[in-house]
């Protein structure tokens, strides 16, 4: 599945047992004497160089510590006692709306009510249907881009694939990861696709979920490098993608 930006109130909760910068990520002071070349380039490509102020710098390192902290917390309690009926629970409201569900815990209706159900501040219906008409009348170039650029591209980043790599999502099932990426990015690319009961919606929502699972599973594995890497699918790593796919 694709990695999705995590909507996400205020400012999110940092983990008090991880700290630091990532040995994955330059200090400040090793990118003050990049090469001369780097911050005029990057400057004319996006309009202003990668990091402007220490200020900046800053707020990505701690995104590399940071999930889908609304997420994070309600899958805590869906694998709480009675985690087969809170998963349902959890399928029903995603599909029929969280109205449909008699007594709700509150942890769910909480997650629904103020991440899923309301809408963001960015949210206007006639730009995004303008861009989903757009992108269906770019037939099949869309797709050589999404798997030539987009992903193809981001697989050769080791720091951001390390779940990826250590799932064996990129040798054993490369083309499942790529056939299922491609699903999910037609759902939400097609007319309606991110409505709230449209397919790319809900899609997207399961996407979090899984990423969750992801990420409190390999924060309890030996073999993950916090140090190294931060956080398990990091708020960066998820902003990276969608910067990916915007190619």
């Amino acid at each position: 599945m694709a990695m999705t930006t995590a909507a996400i109130d205020g400012k999110p909760k940092m983990p008090k047992q991880y700290s630091g910068i990532p040995t994955r990520m330059k200090s400040w002071e090793k990118i003050q004497t990049d090469k001369r070349w780097l911050k005029p380039l990057a400057k004319k490509i996006v309009g202003r160089t990668y990091f402007e102020d220490k200020a900046r710098y800053d707020e990505v390192v701690e995104g590399l510590w940071i999930g889908d902290t609304p997420m994070d917390e309600l899958l805590d309690w869906m694998l709480g006692s009675s985690a087969g009926a809170n998963k349902r629970l959890f399928e029903k409201a995603l599909q029929d709306g969280i109205e449909t569900i008699e007594n709700c815990p509150e942890p769910l209706a909480k997650f629904f009510n103020e991440y899923i159900d309301k809408r963001p501040a960015w949210y206007d219906h006639e730009k995004i249907e303008r861009a989903q008409r757009f992108i269906g009348a770019t037939g099949m170039n869309a797709n050589y881009i999404l798997r030539d650029v987009a992903l193809m591209g981001g697989y050769l980043l080791s720091g951001f694939n390390q779940t990826l790599i250590l799932t064996g999502a990129l040798n054993k099932s490369a083309s499942k990861r790529l056939a299922e990426t491609c699903k999910w990015w037609i759902d939400c690319t097609g007319v309606g696709g991110i409505e709230r009961f449209g397919p790319g919606f809900k899609s997207t929502i399961q996407v979090r979920m899984i990423h969750a699972l992801v990420r409190r599973s390999f924060s309890k594995r030996e073999d993950w490098k916090f140090s190294e890497w931060g956080l398990p699918i990091s708020q960066v790593d998820m902003a990276a993608t969608n910067l990916a796919f915007c190619a």
